[in-house]
């Protein structure tokens, strides 16, 4: 249940320099659910700047609505290769401990 949650982490891809048309949408049918929530956004596109433009566009809508953005942001670009070197085996300890990073910022 969002209502209940400490915070809330969305993740999402760069789609034309800008977030998906599809999380404007969820975030405007659910705006009373989020209102007052830290929000951390971790960015993710095939190229090297792991969703940075997504991330730049939606904090201000997030900003808008409400939500409290907190500073630690995530970017994983190139993520069929950051998928491919994880499924083979790849050292994950990097990303856990990004992940904590970035939850920390909204549950710390």
């Amino acid at each position: 249940n969002i209502i209940s949650a400490d915070g809330v982490i969305i993740i999402s891809p760069e789609y034309n320099h800008s977030f998906p048309g599809e999380l404007k949408m969820l975030l405007d049918n659910l705006k009373q659910e989020y209102t007052k929530k830290p929000v951390a956004i971790c960015g993710i596109s095939a190229g090297a700047f792991g969703g940075a433009r997504m991330i730049q566009s939606l904090e201000p809508v997030l900003l808008q609505m409400g939500m409290i953005p907190v500073r630690s942001h995530m970017y994983i670009g190139e993520v069929d290769r950051v998928i491919a070197q994880v499924q083979e085996g790849g050292d994950v300890a990097i990303w856990e401990k990004r992940v904590y990073q970035m939850v920390q910022g909204v549950i710390g």
